[in-house]
C-alpha cells in the first residue's frame, strides 16, 4: 500500500461561491498528508442542466428553434462565470476558462453530424471539466499547489458512451505512469471523475464511465490503481442509519462505521439513498471514509 489518499468531492459540495471556498478551508483545516489526489464531480444541479441543453439541442436541429437550448446554455455558463469572478476578483484564469467555453460551443455547433449518444457524452463531461478547473485555480490561489489532469487522457474505456466499461488494464498503467510523476511535482493531482475516452476509427471521443454518480466509480478506479491507503468522499452529509431524504428521515442518525458488505446491501436497497456508487465497493477492499463538507470538524463514517 502506497502512503497516498484520495479525495472525492461531491456535486452537492460545489453548488455556489460559498461552497468551493468551503472546501478550500477543509483542506487547509485538515492539512492532509501530501501526496494526495482530489476527483471532482460537476457542481451541483449541472449534469441535469446539460442533459436539458442536449435535448433542448436535438429540439433545435430539427425544428430550428432554439430559445431554449439558449436559455440554458446561458444559464450553464453564466453560473461557472459568476463563480469564477467571485473567486478571483477580476484576476480570472481567463484563456483557460474561454478556452474550455470554446471547446463547448463547437461540440454543441457541431451536435448533427455526429451520434446523439456520442454527442450527449461529450455535452455531459463539460459539468467536471469546468468544475475541476475551477477548484484547480482556486486552489493553486489559495497555495494549496497542485496539477490538474484531464480524465480523458488516462480513462481509457469501451465505445459504450453511456455507463461504458473501463478498460482496467490500460487505465491502470495510465494511472500509475501519470500520476506518480505529477504527485512528485506538487504533491496534489486534481481530476474529474465521469469522464472517460474510447477510439473508433482511430479517433478519440468522450465516454461517461459508471454512468450516473459515476465520479465515485472513479475516485476508486485511481484509488486502486495506485494502492492508495485511504480514499475520502465529501458528502453534504454523513452515511445515515435511513435514508434522510425519506419520510421520517429528519430522526437519521449517523452511521460511524460499516463492513463493506453491508453498505453494499444498504446501497442495493436504496436505505442509503444516493451516498455512494455501488461500484465504489468493488476491487481493492481500500478503506473508505464518508465525511460532510457541512461538518467539516466531526469524524465521518468509516467503511472497512
Amino acid at each position: 500500500m502506497n502512503n497516498i489518499t484520495g479525495l472525492k468531492i461531491g456535486g452537492s459540495n460545489l453548488r455556489d461561491l460559498e461552497s468551493v471556498k468551503n472546501i478550500g478551508n477543509i483542506l487547509k483545516e485538515r492539512n492532509i498528508e501530501r501526496p494526495y489526489f482530489i476527483v471532482v464531480s460537476a457542481m451541483y444541479g449541472m449534469t441535469r442542466l446539460l442533459e436539458k441543453i442536449h435535448n433542448a439541442n436535438i429540439e433545435k436541429n430539427k425544428t430550428g428553434k432554439k430559445l431554449e437550448m439558449v436559455k440554458f446554455y446561458n444559464e450553464f455558463i453564466d453560473f461557472h462565470e459568476n463563480i469564477m469572478n467571485g473567486l478571483f476578483a477580476g484576476k480570472n484564469p481567463k484563456a483557460s476558462f474561454r478556452k474550455l467555453i470554446e471547446d463547448f460551443d463547437e461540440t454543441i455547433m457541431t451536435a448533427g453530424f455526429f451520434s446523439e449518444a456520442l454527442v450527449k457524452a461529450e455535452i455531459l463531461s463539460f459539468g467536471e471539466r469546468f468544475s475541476s478547473l475551477i477548484l484547480s485555480n482556486y486552489l493553486n490561489s489559495q497555495n494549496i499547489n497542485n496539477t490538474l489532469i484531464r480524465a480523458f487522457d488516462f480513462m481509457v474505456t469501451s465505445n459504450d458512451f453511456d455507463n461504458s466499461i473501463v478498460c482496467s488494464e490500460k487505465t491502470n498503467q495510465n494511472i500509475i505512469n501519470q500520476f506518480t510523476n505529477l504527485m512528485q511535482k506538487n504533491g496534489i493531482v486534481i481530476t474529474e471523475g465521469f469522464i472517460g475516452r474510447t477510439k473508433i476509427n482511430g479517433n478519440p471521443y468522450y465516454t461517461n464511465p459508471g454512468g450516473w454518480n459515476g465520479s465515485d466509480y472513479t475516485a476508486k478506479i485511481i484509488a486502486d490503481a495506485l494502492d492508495a491507503k485511504k480514499l475520502i468522499f465529501y458528502k453534504d452529509t454523513f452515511l445515515m442509519d435511513v435514508n434522510p431524504n425519506e419520510p421520517g428521515g429528519e430522526k437519521a442518525k449517523k452511521i460511524n462505521s460499516i463492513s463493506y458488505e453491508n453498505l453494499r446491501a444498504k446501497i442495493l436497497d436504496k436505505s442509503a439513498g444516493t451516498i455512494l456508487h455501488e461500484k465504489v465497493l468493488l476491487g481493492k477492499r481500500i478503506p473508505i471514509e464518508i465525511r460532510s463538507s457541512l461538518n467539516p470538524k466531526e469524524e465521518g463514517t468509516k467503511v472497512f
